[in-house]
């Protein structure tokens, strides 16, 4: 649901996450005007970060002061990814493309220098966190974009998290063990090798306990018995 204040979702009460308190929208407006000097509609924009297109475009055109922290987030990443390019290059359709740069050239919208952008994190760590919500029993959502982007490389939320968690690349596909949809909590998630670490020791666990089972099947009172019949019939 589109709140009064942001794009989705309700307005932040006291205690939401801090991904949810309102910022001032200037960077971000100043991001998605440069993003349609590009031919980037805000249509196109809004779904690849799961928010409402009008919204996009009242932080585009100045009718919203602030938004949300982790929209201004996901804004962002869509000007790290696409700024510079023609829209035209993303399967935008050519149609879309040039009424949006219509639009900014009537606006006089330009793109952003480098000194007029706030720099990204020094750490990889923290565009990580920027971009996650906690939940209230314990798991971390991720609310960006599918990649994160860092030094001009793609990284998956979930092999950074593992990466957070024990500080060497991950083998094989990472995924969140929990069964939460969407979290990515470093303590939450294993590769392949400790995936397979795991399902040995759940086999070593079972034989133990089929060995042990054994075992206290044999020295029941009853077995010890039948053993001794046995053996006086022998």
């Amino acid at each position: 649901m589109t709140s009064p204040n942001g794009l989705e979702g309700p307005a932040p009460t006291t205690g939401a996450g801090p991904d949810r308190v309102l910022i001032d929208a200037t960077q971000a407006r100043a991001q998605l005007q440069a993003l349609a000097v590009d031919g980037y509609p805000v249509t196109w924009l809004a779904a690849r970060i799961g928010c409402a297109a009008s919204g996009l475009g009242q932080i585009r055109s100045g009718q919203r002061a602030h938004t949300h922290r982790s929209i201004a987030a996901r804004i962002h990443d869509l000007h790290h990814q696409y700024a510079g390019t023609p829209a035209t290059d993303h399967s935008v359709p050519d149609h879309d493309s040039s009424i949006t740069r219509t639009i900014a050239g009537r606006e006089h919208w330009t793109t952003i220098t480098p000194t007029t952008s706030t720099p990204p994190p020094a750490r990889i760590e923290d565009r990580f966190l920027a971009r996650t919500t906690p939940t209230a029993d314990g798991h971390l959502l991720w609310n960006g974009l599918p990649d994160l982007y860092w030094e001009g490389q793609r990284h998956k939320p979930g092999r950074v998290a593992f990466r957070i968690r024990t500080g060497r690349d991950p083998v094989g596909h990472v995924t969140a063990d929990c069964g939460h949809p969407g979290c990515v909590h470093p303590g939450h998630v294993e590769d392949a090798a400790g995936r397979k670490r795991l399902r040995e020791q759940l086999r070593a666990i079972g034989g133990l306990r089929a060995a042990t089972g054994r075992m206290t099947a044999q020295t029941a009172p009853g077995a010890r018995e039948t053993a001794g019949r046995t053996h006086t019939n022998q």
